[in-house]
């Protein structure tokens, strides 16, 4: 460890052999002292015991309370195994809050470019600009960022009001069981409407066609009904400010008629707005 920081960390923490877990823990506190938000998130695996993978949250302050911050890691499907809190000496209250985590099959989580994908929707809802609900496994089922998932948390809500027959936790039980046929319904939504993308109509319908095809392997009747439903509302839409820069919100207009189980008499259009302030 650096002579500069050895005595600000306490006995048990010098003991810890795990040398590029250590290095990462000093470059993020050198980091954290000019960060702005008060707080960073890193994330490591361990390379020997019984492997965790490690969440770590640097904060100044003081200490988090963990009733706020593991829930974060719990909706993202991770089994929080044990917490190890590090104080660190000198000027402030600077604290390193380690969470060793499982995924849910008991694993290490595989890392890569998943990793910023994970450290970002944690930061995401700490910041208030996610919210935090079992939807969030979808970051680490799939190659969804929490930004991405946040549409299929829209359109979730919107099914919600026009059908109450399904919960909020047993449709996303619904999307965390069939994960990529969740992503392809966020890539057809992205198809229509990134003015980035610019994806053609034979890729539009090639999107279309697999999840169709997707659609018949789901066993459940309830699950096909919610997953078959997001994608008849992405077909309903035709207008969205999803990719409007610097937007906090998320609204689409719908075409009313076209809206499965939609109850009648419909309007010609709705519209409707999501945000983690509503």
């Amino acid at each position: 460890m650096p002579d500069g920081r050895s005595p600000r960390f306490p006995d048990y923490y010098k003991a810890n052999d795990e040398w590029d877990l250590v290095v990462d823990d000093v470059l993020m506190l050198e980091r954290l002292e000019s960060s702005t938000e008060g707080f960073l998130v890193g994330l490591g695996n361990e390379s020997k015991g019984e492997r965790l993978t490690r969440v770590k949250l640097y904060k100044t302050g003081g200490k988090v309370d963990l009733s706020d911050f593991m829930p974060i890691l719990e909706a993202l499907g991770l089994r929080v195994v044990e917490e190890v809190p590090t104080a660190i000496e000198g000027e402030g209250r600077v604290y390193i809050h380690d969470f060793g985590v499982l995924d849910s099959r008991g694993a290490v989580l595989e890392l890569g470019e998943a990793a910023e994908r994970v450290t970002d929707t944690i930061a995401a809802v700490w910041r208030g600009e996610c919210d935090s609900d079992s939807l969030n496994r979808l970051v680490t089922l799939t190659s969804l960022t929490w930004w991405e998932v946040r549409i299929l948390r829209a359109l979730r809500n919107y099914r919600m009001r026009v059908s109450a027959r399904y919960t909020e936790n047993y449709r996303n039980d619904a999307m965390a069981a069939y994960p990529q046929l969740a992503e392809r319904l966020v890539r057809m939504f992205e198809a229509k409407f990134d003015p980035v993308r610019i994806a053609s109509e034979e890729e539009i319908d090639e999107i279309r066609q697999a999840i169709h095809q997707e659609l018949r392997g789901v066993a459940s009747l309830d699950q096909d009904n919610i997953l078959r439903h997001l994608l008849g509302t992405i077909e309903a839409i035709v207008r969205t400010s999803a990719y409007v820069p610097n937007r906090s919100s998320l609204s689409f207009k719908l075409l009313s008629e076209r809206v499965p189980e939609m109850p009648k008499p419909t309007p010609l259009y709705e519209v409707w707005v999501y945000s983690t302030e509503m």
